[in-house]
Formats: structure tokens, C-alpha cells, sequence
């Protein structure tokens, strides 16, 4: 957000407003992929009761996400009324980048677009798994992906520590030894993670000095 006010003039709240669509998009599709898939890790062997937890807790999500989402978009601009004229405009804006930026003819597209992109992550998460000896089923790899890919949710900048975490207690509850999951993370953070925060940073500063 800051880059795009910085080098576009945009509106910081705005730029925000449409930030935080794109994470519902991120969230709704991540916890589709978790609910369908533990359709087959519950089937698994060696998978501990403490799955069932994890899928109450991505339905429980679901539903709260979307009761959100409505109560913002029917009641929140009569609330906000009741506020000073700054604090309106501030969050008209951050409402404008929010619901401008869907409609029904570019919903469809956005969520193709988030599935295959978050398809794309788990298909990355599978070859890191392949590279440390693990031969696990598709359903195993997506729904680890997936649930811990919600910890990015945190407010820690990228998730950091709590999607490790997350991602070993995760496959952890599928039968995965402490050792083989804590190499999954490691690696699998070192590209999604730490790549991207090096090349992003070198962009960032390009950006500054050329600015």
C-alpha cells in the first residue's frame, strides 16, 4: 500500500480497502482447500483425532469471514456516520477499494485466479516435500499447505514463526515425524518466505533511489 501511494498517488486507505479483499480471496480459498481435502486425509492412516479440530476450526472461520463481510457491507456506512468527517473519509475509502474492486462479472475471475495460485503453492510445498525423502498423498500435502498457509492471518510480518509452526504441528497431526516436517518448513519458508523478502527488499530500494 505504501509503495503504490508512494509511486502512483494513490489513496493509502483504498490501496488498503483492496488489500484486504485480496486476503478474503487468499482465506476463502485456503479454507475450501482444507475442508475438501481432509474429506480425504480423515480417511488416512496414523491421522490423530486433533484433524477434526482443525477442520471445526476452518469452518468456524468460514462462517465468521463471511458473517463479516456482509455486516461491512449492509450496516457499516450508516455506523460510520455517527463519527467525525475525517474518520468517514477514511473509511469510505477503505470500503471503496474493498467492494469496487468485486463485482459479479470479475468475482469468477478472482477466485480462479486465487485457486490457481494457491494450487500453484501447494504444488511447490509437494515438490519440497519430495526433496527431503516424503512421499506423501495430495490430500496430506494440501490440507498441511493449506492450514498453515491460514496462519498468515498472524500479524507477524509474513507469518514468520507461526507458519513454521504451524506447518510442522500440521503434518505432525497426519503421521509426519517431527525431524521431516520441521525440513518441509525450513525449506519451504526459505523459498516462499525469505526469497521473496530479499528480492522484494532489492525492488524496494531500487524504487527509493530512483525516486
Amino acid at each position: 500500500a505504501y509503495m503504490v501511494r508512494a509511486n502512483f498517488s494513490c489513496s493509502l486507505t483504498r490501496t488498503l480497502g483492496t488489500i484486504f479483499t485480496e486476503r478474503v480471496f487468499d482465506v476463502v480459498t485456503l479454507i475450501g482447500i482444507v475442508l475438501g481435502s481432509s474429506v480425504f486425509v480423515r480417511t488416512m492412516a496414523g491421522v490423530g483425532d486433533d484433524v477434526g479440530g482443525v477442520i471445526f476450526v476452518a469452518a468456524v472461520g468460514l462462517g465468521a469471514l463471511t458473517v463479516a463481510v456482509i455486516a461491512m457491507l449492509l450496516f457499516a456506512k450508516p455506523v460510520i456516520r455517527l463519527f467525525p468527517d475525517r474518520i468517514q473519509g477514511m473509511y469510505f475509502r477503505f470500503h471503496s477499494g474493498i467492494f469496487d474492486s468485486v463485482t459479479l462479472r470479475t468475482t469468477p475471475l478472482l477466485l480462479m485466479l486465487s485457486v490457481g495460485v494457491w494450487f500453484a503453492e501447494m504444488g511447490r510445498l509437494t515438490l519440497v516435500t519430495r526433496s527431503v525423502g516424503l512421499e506423501l498423498e495430495v490430500g496430506a500435502v494440501l490440507f498441511g499447505g493449506a492450514a498453515a498457509s491460514l496462519l498468515l492471518a498472524v500479524p507477524t510480518p509474513g507469518g514468520l514463526g507461526a507458519v513454521e509452526g504451524g506447518l510442522i504441528g500440521v503434518f505432525r497431526l497426519v503421521g509426519i515425524g517431527a525431524g521431516p516436517a520441521g525440513a518441509v518448513a525450513i525449506v519451504d519458508r526459505l523459498i516462499s518466505y525469505w526469497s521473496v523478502t530479499v528480492t522484494g527488499g532489492l525492488v524496494f530500494v531500487a524504487t527509493r533511489l530512483r525516486k
